[in-house]
């Protein structure tokens, strides 16, 4: 998982910012105990929230 925090480690990462929130990793360990089928509409919620939390996009008032 590319923002699980828990894979961080001393080289070869794919978490190249080293975030580590835990409220991310608990939610990727509910998705992932989904039935499989269920876990596709539940990713397609979370993409755009994980993503400004993740990479640190700001903000911005249209």
């Amino acid at each position: 998982m590319l923002y699980d925090g828990r894979t961080i480690k001393a080289e070869g990462n794919s978490n190249q910012a080293y975030f580590n929130d835990p409220a991310v990793n608990a939610e990727i360990d509910r998705i992932l105990a989904l039935e499989p089928a269920a876990q596709g509409p539940e990713w397609a919620k979370r993409r755009c929230v994980c993503a400004f939390r993740c990479v640190g996009v700001p903000s911005v008032a249209a």
